[in-house]
């Protein structure tokens, strides 16, 4: 983790650090700070982190921003499956530039976190809607870190008319609980993205983009001491199995899974320019996930349960 963690802040480095002057440099930070402060700006710019189709438009030709921060949660008053207390500390690094004809976008971030009281929920926090997995009536602690780094491009081709983009988004994540039952979950999520698009009368900008990505969530339940395993007097410490959206029942042996995630996906993209009036921009995104559990063994491999998503979503920012 180390390694990824040293390697993606290099690459930042590389992408954002230029050989620039001091009245430069200088000039670039005002120019970020006053974008900051922008909330319209801001809210223009997360909206174009969805695709390459708008970064052009809706982003800085130079900017970079790198945050760091605390979150502490505390209370009763939550969710069945959550945590008690969760401490979280990240940073993040985010910027965009333009490197001749070619808009840039780039990210990463760390995310640590530590979660305390946590019952019925052997899960990465990812996958909300999962059908299937282990959790435990008894509290138990979890470490969290999340890695995530992504990256947007976009070039003009055909007088500007015809702009062609590329996306790529990598996650990667290790999660574990720190008393008996011991969870133990890895997971990566890797997503690309294609956009094409032609612009009419420099006005009407129409597009499409397609998605596709993989991933897969390995799940595993052990002790530290294993006469919490198979005890009959202390109930609070058998593992348990939800399957569907039913009622947990008792699973002490086979206690590991992996899911075995793939999607694809399309977007459609118009923007138009009104002048004095403002700029729209429409986005519909509709992609199709295919989530596979199943359990590897020295006997074979055995399909738990197959689940299909249907997600769709429609942003307009104008």
């Amino acid at each position: 983790m180390k390694k990824i963690l040293l390697l993606a802040m290099f690459l930042c480095y590389c992408f954002f650090c230029y050989s620039q002057s001091n009245s430069a440099v200088a000039n670039q930070s005002l120019t970020s700070k006053v974008f900051n402060a922008d909330s319209v700006s801001k809210n223009a710019f997360e909206f174009a982190k969805l695709s390459p189709f708008n970064i052009r438009k809706l982003m800085p030709l130079q900017y970079s921003n790198i945050s760091i921060g605390f979150n502490y949660e505390k209370g009763d008053l939550m969710e069945a499956q959550n945590a008690g207390k969760i401490k979280n500390t990240y940073i993040k690094t985010e910027g965009s530039t333009k490197l001749g004809s070619v808009m840039l976008f780039g990210l990463f971030s760390y995310c640590k976190t530590f979660e305390d009281s946590t019952m019925y929920n052997h899960q990465t926090r990812n996958n909300t809607t999962a059908p299937y997995y282990f959790g435990s009536p008894i509290n138990v602690s979890y470490e969290r870190a999340v890695y995530n780094l992504s990256a947007l491009a976009e070039k003009n081709l055909i007088n500007n008319n015809l702009p062609v983009g590329f996306g790529a988004d990598y996650r990667i994540g290790n999660h574990f609980s720190t008393n008996d039952p011991r969870g133990a979950i890895s997971d990566f999520q890797f997503n690309l993205i294609g956009t094409l698009g032609y612009t009419f009368f420099n006005r009407l900008k129409i597009g499409a983009a397609y998605r596709y990505g993989y991933g897969q969530e390995r799940f595993s339940v052990d002790y530290k001491n294993n006469n919490f395993s198979q005890i009959v007097l202390l109930p609070a410490y058998n593992n348990h199995l939800v399957n569907g959206y039913g009622e947990a029942y008792i699973r002490n042996t086979e206690r590991d899974y992996n899911n075995d995630e793939s999607r694809n996906g399309f977007d459609a993209n118009v923007n138009f320019e009104t002048g004095n009036f403002g700029d729209l921009y429409f986005t519909y995104s509709h992609i199709e996930e295919h989530q596979k559990y199943l359990r590897s063994s020295p006997s074979g491999r055995t399909d738990l349960i197959n689940i299909i998503y249907i997600k769709m979503r429609s942003i307009y920012y104008g």
